[in-house]
């Protein structure tokens, strides 16, 4: 386990955390604790005798030079989107923030380059979120360049809201690759995916759709007086959505949508018409061979039983 020191400058104490540093240039004290891991914070104290230290109002008695404890926060931190805890021992006084990000972080293992090319679609006024994992630039129109920046709070990036503002090409440029942003002759037959990512940060994507299922998975029968029947049903609609043909890095990048615990679909042209759904695929392989995907999703549900 990886730790990053925040306190060590009192005689007594020394506070670390296994989360990532925040960046926020204007404190030097909050991390980024990722939801799907487990998150600790470690106190040591550095001397002996009897000493007690109060995190949040709970007591911790120290005794020896060295000892520490674990104190796990994960559940704090996936209950909250942000907060502190504080620490008090005598005169000594420390707070560390946090904020929670609905993912894991990204690490050497984990990270991915972006597709070759991205569908987008520039007659409607939707945002279109691509999640960037390393600085990229994008040349303006007739010249000079506009940076997007990374860092670990990996905010949205909307493609959409930045093609609207600025005369820039259709080109992301990374420094080992690059990515087209391109233009579909027909939406008609496809439909708008956004998505929290797994490094937690919102993802956009266009799929085909292949075809609307609908059924019900519970019913109630009564016979009636007449000896007929009265049914009750809950009712259930599914679509299928597909995209022919993914590569690696295309596999890669939407392999999260299986793990996503928010999900939408935008059944419109509006963001009014956003609704949240569910992904009925419980797994997703990743292949190096170029490869169909055929997701199934539940849309609506109307329980009547």
């Amino acid at each position: 386990m990886n730790w990053i020191t925040h306190s060590n400058s009192d005689a007594d104490w020394k506070i670390e955390s296994n989360g990532l540093p925040d960046y926020d240039t204007s404190t030097d004290n909050g991390i980024l604790a990722y939801r799907w891991e487990k998150t600790f914070i470690r106190l040591t104290m550095k001397t002996d005798g009897e000493k007690t230290m109060s995190v949040n109002g709970i007591d911790y008695v120290f005794f020896d030079t060295n000892e520490y404890v674990l104190i796990e926060i994960t559940d704090y931190v996936r209950s909250f989107n942000s907060g502190n805890f504080t620490f008090e021992s005598g005169a000594f006084t420390y707070t560390l923030n946090f904020s929670s990000i609905s993912g894991e972080r990204q690490t050497s293992n984990n990270k991915y380059r972006l597709p070759l090319e991205i569908v987008y679609n520039s007659n409607i006024n939707l945002p279109f979120y691509i999640q960037i994992t390393e600085n990229i630039t994008v040349k303006g129109i007739p010249d000079g360049s506009i940076m997007i920046p990374f860092n670990n709070l990996m905010i949205p990036f909307d493609w959409h809201l930045l093609k609207s503002s600025e005369s820039i090409e259709n080109t992301l440029n990374a420094a080992t690759w690059q990515t087209e942003i391109i233009s579909d002759n027909c939406f008609t037959d496809k439909i708008l995916f956004e998505w929290v990512g797994r490094f937690g940060v919102l993802k956009s994507w266009w799929f085909t759709i292949d075809k609307i299922t609908y059924l019900t998975d519970k019913e109630l029968n009564l016979q009636t007086i007449e000896n007929g029947f009265y049914t009750l049903k809950n009712k259930r609609t599914n679509l299928s959505v597909k995209h022919l043909k993914a590569d690696l890095y295309t596999q890669q990048y939407l392999s999260d949508l299986v793990l996503s615990d928010e999900v939408y679909i935008y059944d419109g042209t509006t963001v009014a018409d956003k609704l949240r759904v569910k992904i009925d695929n419980n797994s997703f392989d990743v292949s190096n061979k170029k490869r169909d995907i055929l997701l199934t999703v539940n849309k609506f549900a109307y329980d009547t039983i």
